[in-house]
């Protein structure tokens, strides 16, 4: 596959208001490369409940994991800028992010730590969530 696309829906299941640039997500995966040096690049092809729509106000990083754990040598952080507002109680955003390699080689989606096959939207604690920095939702890999 050259491309790992996913969604994500974002709820608060409290009983305030969030603000969504204090929110972080990560999808944990392999690089899966075995020659050359492509970089990665990220798209957000829609956002739903995240002010301004569009992804104009989601926020895109990949880091590399060191040391690699199992299932995962990378991460794709998802978050929000100031201007994404805050996320009512009750209330769920949605984001369509995915991930490419410069040179369009193929990913291995099957060992990615993050990975779900679903086609419908699923509870998938391998993708992890962060209030100000700290786990709020998830499980992350080990080795």
């Amino acid at each position: 596959m050259q491309f790992i696309y996913f969604d994500i829906q974002l709820t608060n299941t409290g009983t305030m208001p969030i603000t969504l640039s204090q929110i972080t997500m990560k999808y944990w995966y392999t690089w899966d490369v075995t020659a050359g040096a492509p970089t990665e690049l990220a798209s957000c092809t829609y956002s739903l409940g995240v002010t301004g729509g569009s992804c104009t106000n989601v926020t895109e990083a990949f880091s590399v994991v060191t040391p690699a754990l199992a299932d995962a040598d990378h991460t794709f952080t998802l978050g929000f800028s100031s201007g994404a507002m805050t996320l009512a109680a009750g209330a769920t955003a949605e984001i369509g992010p995915g991930i490419n390699k410069s040179d369009f080689s193929t990913f291995t989606q099957t060992n990615d730590y993050s990975y779900n096959s679903s086609t419908s939207f699923t509870t998938n604690a391998k993708v992890t969530v962060y209030l100000n920095g700290s786990l709020v939702y998830g499980t992350e890999p080990t080795n």
